[in-house]
């Protein structure tokens, strides 16, 4: 399990914008004599409890009142199953943070307090011979998950089971995995290593050396992937030759700058970093110069270089679906992306029904107030200033959202060298042991001076990226739950955040909600256009005759429309997809509910159950429901 699970592993999340579980009854409260015990449903099975009895476990502050408040009392047998479940989930904890040192350093700022020797720097290994070993080794670790009794496990070790069973279940479809695509223009190799080195932070010493060691090792890393890209070739599958052109582009820009960016910022790191005398200063920025010049510049040559060598060499059929096993790679890609629990026909359907309900919105709301269109030319949110906005929105969202548990962020802007290389804006998410770490960044690039920053704080700060992560930190979850990414769960929470957010800016009411469905829709034909190439086999003819009704014509336009889908696919699936996974779950909430529904309080739930595929968080919803009605109201 060690490597194929690293593809869960939040490496450097950099949450930017434009980009079925199986389930157990929760146990009943126990009142009674001390004898008294528990069966609990679960798999259809039901559990006889043994005679031996023991008290309710302790929970930690932050969960009382909380889905995880269970006030069930186990048997001795049961804490038993429950002890080795945990043991279980901390071997896979400390394999997956051990892989590479980049997931170590991002994860945990003190190793030590979980037993964990950082080891010896490194970017850990990768090869097609190591996926299918990887394969191999999650077949065992399912085997193991299979062999503990889910009617023993407490409410968050079955969560946990389910949220790793509906993993393995995906990881292990027959998929052909030579569609990986370690080098895309938008989310390549070559877009992430700037960002894994300039985000690098230096706590003490041995993170310099550790930041250093790496930089020294990039070349090794990235000739590796280059190797598996030499194969992937020779198995007929390779970048189209736009995707190449625009790496080679990407690179090239990069070593053509006048002073590299990564060794700009982490000299300015190095020479603030408290306590270093000068000569130590001077050293260390030598050595960052040094590793830059015979590593990571080389890395990047080697990219052009094989690039080059290698374009036009597969044969371009085109999207997913052309390819002998591409569909059913596909279905597995949104799936990962997403955690939707649906097929690709029932988001394709979703999507169209969203994107017909937002082109109704609009025209309602022009149709009501024809000055929208002029108010659209020139409008202005609240404040401007970051820290205002931040502010604001704190206090803003607490009429529908709980109240924020960590108000604590710095707000930064993308140093100069960088602007070019990041997204309009982004949130580091802080290590498990240090919820308080927040950073959010803003990017100066006057390329995105068109970018709302209200609602783009709103998305990477309150209540979106920042407030959800330290919500849920606050829960005390097990450290596994920060080994997972689920980007559906997670970019899917930040963009219905984005979309609500503009009713807090006081703007006009009607073009706040023009602002909202327009950018809604906009969302949603992006992943209906990748949605028909990868799935239903558009070529770019057949792509212009679904954008021309909505206005899109340009071949010019199409064409990038076209390859940004063949290029980087799925790209846009966690942030609508997700959005709408949600959006369905409030609905199916208010339904259920009715007059007794709180939007306050359904988000609570949301925050408190954390990242997970939808199906599994829709299970526990019923739950939540049970409790919230007394009427037994499921959600079908």
């Amino acid at each position: 399990m060690k490597k194929h699970v690293r593809s869960w592993i939040i490496l450097l999340l950099v949450l930017a914008l434009a980009l079925g579980g199986c389930s157990g009854e929760k146990a009943a409260e126990i009142n009674g004599s001390p004898e008294t015990t528990v069966t609990e449903e679960a798999k259809g099975e039901t559990t006889k409890a043994p005679d031996t009895v023991a008290d309710v476990p302790a929970i930690s502050e932050g969960r009382v009142g909380t889905i995880y408040d269970e006030q069930v009392t186990y048997t001795a047998e049961q804490l038993k199953v429950q002890e080795d479940f945990d043991a279980f989930l901390e071997e896979i904890f400390k394999e997956e943070v051990t892989a590479d040192s980049f997931s170590l350093h991002f994860l945990l700022e003190n190793p030590d307090d979980f037993g964990i020797e950082a080891g010896a720097p490194t970017w850990g290994d990768f090869s097609y011979e190591d996926m299918q070993e990887n394969k191999e080794e999650l077949k065992q670790t399912w085997k193991q998950l299979a062999s503990y009794d889910y009617s023993a496990l407490n409410y968050e070790q079955k969560l946990i089971y389910d949220i790793l069973k509906r993993l393995m279940e995906n990881e292990l479809m027959d998929i052909e995995v030579l569609f990986y695509e370690p080098f895309s223009p938008l989310h390549g190799l070559h877009t992430l290593i700037p960002l894994y080195f300039s985000e690098y932070d230096l706590q003490d010493k041995a993170d310099i050396e550790n930041c250093l060691a790496l930089l020294e090792q990039t070349q090794a890393y990235v000739e590796d992937c280059l190797e598996y890209e030499r194969y992937r070739a020779g198995e007929g599958y390779f970048l189209s030759m736009n995707g190449v052109e625009e790496v080679v582009e990407q690179c090239e820009e990069f070593l053509g700058a006048e002073e590299n960016c990564v060794l700009s910022v982490l000299k300015e790191n190095i020479a603030a970093f408290p306590g270093l005398t000068a000569e130590e200063i001077s050293t260390y920025q030598a050595r960052a110069k040094a590793a830059v010049e015979d590593s990571l510049i080389p890395a990047y040559q080697e990219i052009v270089a094989v690039m080059n060598e290698l374009k036009g060499t597969a044969a371009e059929l085109g999207g997913y679906v052309n390819y002998d096993g591409g569909q059913e790679y596909y279905e597995y890609l949104i799936e990962s992306k997403t955690g939707s629990g649906k097929t690709v026909e029932e988001l394709i359907r979703e999507t169209e029904q969203q994107m017909m309900a937002d082109l109704l919105s609009v025209s309602a709301i022009y149709s009501k107030d024809p000055s929208v269109e002029e108010k659209l030319e020139n409008y202005e949110f609240l404040y401007s200033d970051p820290d205002e906005i931040l502010q604001h929105l704190v206090t803003a969202i607490q009429e529908d959202y709980p109240k924020a548990v960590n108000e604590n962020y710095s707000q930064k802007y993308v140093a100069e060298p960088m602007e070019k290389m990041c997204s309009p804006a982004f949130y580091m998410i802080p290590p498990l042991d240090n919820p308080s770490r927040n950073t959010i960044y803003i990017n100066n690039n006057p390329d995105y001076e068109h970018m709302d920053l209200f609602t783009t704080l709103a998305h990477e700060g309150f209540p979106g990226h920042l407030y959800q992560t330290t919500y849920f930190y606050s829960m005390d979850p097990n450290p596994i739950r920060g080994v997972f990414s689920f980007n559906g769960y997670v970019e899917g929470w930040a963009q219905y955040i984005e979309l609500d957010s503009y009713r807090w800016g006081g703007l006009d009411e009607n073009l706040a909600s023009f602002l909202s469905a327009y950018q809604s829709f906009n969302m949603g034909l992006m992943c209906r256009i990748d949605f028909g190439i990868h799935y239903e086999g558009w070529d770019k003819e057949a792509l212009t005759q679904y954008l021309t009704p909505y206005g899109i014509s340009d071949e010019e336009i199409v064409s990038e429309l076209y390859y940004g889908a063949i290029n980087d696919p799925a790209a846009y699936q966690p942030y609508y997809i997700g959005m709408l996974q949600f959006k369905q779950l409030r609905e199916e909430a208010e339904t259920a509910l009715g007059s007794n529904f709180s939007a306050k309080e359904f988000h609570k739930f949301l925050l408190e159950v954390g990242p997970a595929q939808f199906d599994v968080v829709k299970d526990r919803m019923n739950d939540w429901l049970q409790d919230a009605n007394p009427l037994d109201i499921r959600v079908n």
